[in-house]
């Protein structure tokens, strides 16, 4: 499913608080320093998430092209775990030989 299930409720809370900010707008268009503020500050909210969301989908994207199908996992007795059923044993330290 592309989008959750929404109400009409939800519509009309979108649209109610849509309108409410267009209005805030049409005030800053008009001048006035409040509405500026207010306009700025929600339009910084926005440009910041959808940057944030476009990063993430880069970074799904890079991942899903680039990354292994199998995550390693580390236990909590220094072992390795590849999937559930299978712990592979700690490394091995080699710079500690006795030469």
């Amino acid at each position: 499913m592309l989008l959750p299930r929404y109400s009409i409720r939800t519509t009309l809370i979108a649209t109610t608080c849509c309108a409410v900010f267009f209005l805030v707008l049409g005030q800053a268009m008009r001048e006035r320093p409040w509405a500026i503020v207010i306009s700025v500050a929600i339009s910084s909210l926005l440009a910041t998430l959808i940057v944030h969301a476009m990063l993430f989908l880069t970074t799904a994207a890079m991942t899903r092209l680039v990354g292994s199908r199998q995550q390693p996992a580390h236990t909590s007795r220094g072992g390795v775990q590849t999937t559930l059923d299978q712990t592979l044993p700690p490394p091995t330290d080699n710079s500690t030989s006795n030469d």
